[in-house]
């Protein structure tokens, strides 16, 4: 049986985080959560998840460069964002992100969607 895929998610809300981590563990993902940039930096280089998904505004700073960190270091990313410039922002730069407050349904099928192919549109 192969590894579940994994996953980090980053965002400096710990209840948002332990509801993503809650849901995509019950379907089948191995996940582990950063409230801050500076661990999520670290726990994706240390573990090299297949994805990570992480909130665009931080108290310490924009996770827009942790998602450039990410890439580089082989990942997959999803942004999450409520505020309307960055969704304008990340529209303009093609970037996969949901737009908060989201449906865990649209995160599981964008996950599995990024995962198993390509670039999907934003949803």
């Amino acid at each position: 049986m192969p590894d579940p895929p994994s996953v980090v998610v980053i965002d400096d809300s710990p209840d948002i985080c332990d509801v993503i981590c809650w849901f995509l563990e019950g379907n089948g993902f191995a996940v582990t959560t950063a409230t801050s940039i500076e661990i999520g930096r670290r726990r994706i280089a240390e573990q090299r998840p297949a994805l990570a998904v992480i909130d665009v505004r931080m108290t310490d700073g924009l996770g827009s460069g942790l998602a450039e960190f990410a890439t580089e270091a082989g990942c997959k990313v999803i942004l999450m964002s409520g505020h309307p410039d960055e969704i304008l922002m990340l529209q303009e730069r093609q970037q996969v992100f949901l737009r908060k407050p989201f449906q865990l349904a649209a995160l599981l099928a964008l996950a599995n969607d990024l995962l198993k192919a390509g670039e999907p549109q934003a949803r």
